[in-house]
């Protein structure tokens, strides 16, 4: 994926980059432990009146298969030991506020 935007737009306007990190390792309610990687890109682009801004997140997790970032586990609990790894993009999320300011809009691309 790729953001174009003019040199020339730039000139009087604030565009950045930014990246994160987090990771976690839990049992989160299981009997097995489960390691999060989650490293989002961030792009984000201002002007006097617009603030466009793009995450695009890689995500691994390892461990049974029944715990989601951020919620914990889901559905019937999986009482096998064997874990597997699963990597990618996550969720890309491009968020638009209104003029107001109050609710933004948001697009997400579910991976």
């Amino acid at each position: 994926m790729a953001l174009a935007i003019p040199a020339s737009a730039i000139a009087g306007d604030q565009f950045s980059m930014s990246t994160g990190f987090d990771y976690s390792t839990g049992k989160y309610g299981t009997a097995t432990s489960t390691n999060i990687l989650y490293i989002p890109v961030i792009a984000k682009y201002e002007t006097d009146s617009l603030t466009l801004k793009l995450t695009v997140p890689y995500i691994r997790v390892t461990g049974t298969g029944n715990v989601v970032r951020g919620i914990g586990p889901f559905g019937n609990a999986i009482t096998g030991t064997t874990s597997t790894t699963q990597s990618g993009l996550g969720d890309v999320t491009a968020v638009h506020p209104h003029a107001s300011g109050e609710h933004p809009s948001i697009l997400t691309r579910k991976a």
